[in-house]
């Protein structure tokens, strides 16, 4: 997932992102709602 693409997911689901942060727990925090959502 590119950054720009993960901004705007974080975007749409209303998550505060801190930029250095990007690359490594929002990625993950991304990945765990997805499980979690079943998607």
């Amino acid at each position: 997932m590119k950054v720009v693409e993960l901004k705007e997911e974080l975007d749409k689901r209303g998550i505060t992102y801190n930029t250095s942060d990007l690359k490594s727990d929002l990625i993950l925090k991304l990945e765990e709602d997805d499980l979690n959502a079943g998607v």
